[in-house]
């Protein structure tokens, strides 16, 4: 009886497994579908296709178009995250290098994760998917932009704090054009030049703190 129960749980964790790669392939096949052919082209067949499993399978795994959708927000929403927070966690880095170190990862993020960031721009582009984006990912982006306002009120001396949220929102508003501009034109040089505009940009606010820009 105990072979039997080990064996059991054996087989139950194999099948734990093989479905988290089967759901976690469906949605990669997804993003990749999205971003090369559009929401609308993105089919659940399309992608059933993509990611070689049966069009019952991936509605085992999400029920519908819409669910699949959430879980691909969602995946992506966590794969951005993971490397902010890693970044917010290391207690080695001083205010100014863990701003740096964030903007490094935004800006990016394009390079690593093109189609990534293609679906994103689609699902904003889409009245209806714009609408499931802003309740999962609004809390989420409103977090960044509180941990980007602290750090630069770190930095903010002598009345300087009256500017944090201007000076957050012209950095935000920075960082979405890049990915924009990466997005539409993936010259590799455009990710240093965003850089060194961040930083310049820094420096005008914070003289004493980028004084080497």
């Amino acid at each position: 009886m105990a072979l039997e129960a080990v064996a059991d749980a054996q087989d139950g964790d194999g099948r734990k497994a093989r479905g988290e790669a089967s759901r976690r392939a469906i949605i990669e096949a997804a993003i990749d579908g999205i971003a090369e052919q559009g929401l609308a082209g993105a089919t659940l067949d399309a992608v059933a296709r993509r990611a070689g499993v049966s069009k019952p399978l991936l509605l085992f795994h999400f029920g519908s178009k819409d669910g699949l959708l959430v879980a691909v927000l969602e995946h992506m929403g966590a794969l951005y995250a993971e490397g902010w927070h890693a970044i917010l966690a290391d207690p080695g880095r001083s205010v100014e290098e863990r701003l740096m170190a964030l903007f490094e990862h935004d800006i990016g993020f394009v390079g690593r994760n093109r189609n990534v960031v293609a679906v994103w721009h689609a699902v904003w582009g889409d009245a209806g998917c714009s609408r499931l984006y802003h309740s999962l990912g609004t809390p989420r982006d409103r977090s960044y932009r509180n941990d980007l306002d602290s750090l630069l009120r770190q930095l903010a001396r002598g009345g300087q704090e009256a500017r944090v949220p201007a000076l957050a929102k012209g950095l935000d508003a920075m960082l979405f054009g890049f990915w924009s501009q990466q997005l539409s034109d993936p010259d590799p040089r455009h990710a240093l030049r965003a850089m060194e505009a961040v930083r310049a940009f820094l420096a005008s606010a914070f003289p004493e703190r980028f004084c080497d820009a």
